[in-house]
């Protein structure tokens, strides 16, 4: 693939901009640096369709030995795109840039991970290190990097050990809380075994309330009352009848005998025998009233024991009552401990997906692994003219570099040389996604750090190999070294 022309009609600052390229070295020079960087935005919001903001532009291009034209103009009510194949002269539904992963042999992380190449930052020589590590890792994990899966795998140990931190304090505070209810349980059932003792207390109480052998008994003090009464009955009718008597026979003797003596004697008779039967009347009556108040005393008691013995069934009832519901609650408890939390069905879920994951970053590594090292190491042989002769590169990811006298480790290298170990990594991936289509590569002031041996050899060798190369550059130094280099170099200043 190769960019031929972009009209830049209205992207951001830019207005009616045209840019030419060749199919070589091209030099994109200006000292704003956010002037190249919306250049390289519109070329890659052109290729997709990304609309973040409404602008307008053409870009032709070359793909798969064919001539493309592709026209967009988002400023219009009903957004405009037009994809023409000039060679063959078809019509290409241009939206299809956007909804679909690949077009016309690139890919959105394609373009930015293996077409705009931007320098190896860091602030020293073991940081520039680990980045280069990192990407060859990221790039073996996830072949075009849309998807990091080691990162993802990382990220779903993390979520996973905040589910395990959820289930193992779910599961204390179950335990904590099936804790309290067998101790509630057990306070209920001692409880309970308590009034009950109560409980028995007072009908062994009442029993013997009932039943009592000696003159408590209620059988008896009823009985006994109920013969008083029938004797005080007695004793009443009988002082009647003596009244009467007594009354009778002295006025019988009154009225037929010559003297009042005898009715006078009869009378004091009928009074002795009257006060006497008064006597022992009063004697039962003290005794029935006695007999009245204990067996008032019996009901007394007997009531408040029947009360207690009352409030007792309301206290067990309701212990009972409680005790029930704990224990079919702890039953629950004790059923559902055998059941699977959410978050131990989520952590299953994630273990499951990391398997997934891991096999599938087996089949990638396998895949792309072996194959991105040998390319890696083509690419360095040529872009350092032989002098690395082959990478070498651990399942730890530890690079070693096989300069044909020596094997240097990356830590030892040269900054130089270490940027170049970098840019074939970069190539690499863009031919490893792509195939036989060389991409064009944008590299954004790549060449500020290298000697003009170097960059010449490099650049000869990304252009020897038919690849279109753009370098954004807002540096004079670097320019005047890509001019020296002795390649036909075509700059472009904005």
């Amino acid at each position: 693939m190769k960019i031929r022309q972009i009209e830049i009609k209205d992207f951001g600052a830019i207005k009616n901009k045209t840019l030419k390229f060749t199919s070589g070295l091209n030099v994109l020079y200006d000292e704003n640096g956010q002037v190249r960087e919306a250049v390289r935005s519109f070329i890659e919001k052109m290729l997709f369709g990304n609309a973040e903001f409404p602008y307008a532009g053409i870009l032709w291009f070359e793909s798969g030995g064919r001539n493309y034209r592709l026209t967009r103009d988002l400023h219009r009510e009903t957004p405009y795109s037009e994809l023409l194949c000039e060679t063959s002269g078809e019509l290409i539904d241009a939206d299809r840039i956007s909804d679909s992963k690949v077009t016309l042999g690139i890919s959105e992380s394609v373009f930015e991970n293996a077409i705009c190449i931007a320098p190896l930052k860091g602030n020293t020589g073991s940081e520039i290190v680990r980045e280069v590590q990192r990407q060859i890792a990221g790039f073996q994990w996830s072949a075009d990097r849309t998807v990091d899966l080691r990162c993802t795998s990382q990220r779903l140990k993390m979520t996973r050990k905040g589910y395990q931190v959820q289930v193992e304090r779910r599961k204390k505070a179950d335990q904590l809380e099936k804790g309290k209810v067998s101790t509630t349980i057990c306070r209920l059932r001692a409880e309970i075994s308590d009034l009950e003792d109560q409980k028995q207390q007072i009908g062994e109480q009442q029993s013997a309330l009932r039943t009592g052998g000696d003159s408590n008994g209620f059988q008896m003090l009823d009985g006994r009352i109920s013969e008083l009464e029938k004797k005080n009955r007695t004793q009443i009718i009988i002082m009647c009848a003596t009244v009467i008597a007594a009354f009778s026979a002295a006025i019988y003797m009154g009225m037929n005998m010559q003297t009042v003596v005898p009715a006078i004697l009869a009378g004091i008779a009928g009074a002795l025998v009257f006060m006497i039967e008064t006597n022992c009347e009063m004697r039962t009556v003290r005794e029935l009233e006695k007999r009245k108040r204990m067996k008032n005393r019996w009901m007394a008691k007997q009531d408040k024991l029947q009360d207690g013995r009352n409030e007792l069934d309301d206290e067990l009832h309701e212990k009972n009552t409680a005790l029930a519901n704990l224990t079919e609650e702890l039953q629950e408890m004790e059923e559902y401990a055998y059941l699977p939390l959410i978050d131990e069905i989520e952590i299953d879920s994630i273990n499951y997906a990391m398997d997934t994951i891991e096999k599938l970053s087996a089949r990638i590594y396998e895949k792309t692994g072996n194959r991105l090292v040998e390319t890696m190491s083509e690419i360095l042989r040529g872009i350092t003219g032989g002098e690395c002769r082959e990478l070498l590169i651990d399942e730890d990811f530890h690079i070693r570099v096989d300069t044909g006298s020596d094997l240097v480790s990356i830590e030892n290298l040269r900054l130089i040389t270490v940027g170049q170990i970098y840019l074939s990594l970069r190539l690499a991936m863009g031919e490893i996604l792509c195939g036989a289509e060389k991409l064009p590569v944008l590299l954004e002031e790549m060449f500020g750090a290298y000697d003009l041996e170097n960059a010449a050899q490099t650049v000869t060798w990304l252009t020897g190999d038919q690849r279109q190369v753009i370098v954004s550059t807002g540096k004079k130094k670097e320019l005047e070294i890509l001019k020296n280099t002795g390649i036909a170099c075509n700059t472009i200043t904005i």
